[in-house]
């Protein structure tokens, strides 16, 4: 959990120090008017923001949550892939098979 946690923090200021580099680029470039920004942006920024910070949020709940699906299989002994077969293949990969099975249907 603390793995997951750290990757979250590292993600946030990954967010939050690229923010601040194209801010300081728009200043030096346009000057103090490149932050003087009309209401409709500081609404977007600030609902991008509240977004970022509800997901960062979110992200632990998800991870446990997995965690006690994963437990739950595994005392149940129900059948399932292992993790390691799916260490290889690309996420898009894998949402595309699965999308093609649903739509299929």
């Amino acid at each position: 959990m603390m793995d997951v946690l750290e990757k979250i923090g590292w993600t946030a200021l990954y967010y939050a120090n690229t923010l601040a580099l194209f801010t300081v680029l728009a200043v030096c470039a346009r000057g103090m008017s490149a932050i003087r920004w009309p209401k409709n942006v500081i609404k977007s920024a600030t609902a991008n923001m509240c977004m970022l910070a509800v997901n960062m949020t979110i992200a632990p709940v998800i991870y446990l949550a997995a965690t006690l699906a994963q437990a739950g299989y595994d005392r149940l002994a129900l059948p399932h892939v292992a993790s390691e077969a799916w260490a290889d293949v690309p996420t898009s990969t894998t949402r595309l098979r699965f999308e093609s099975i649903s739509s299929s249907r």
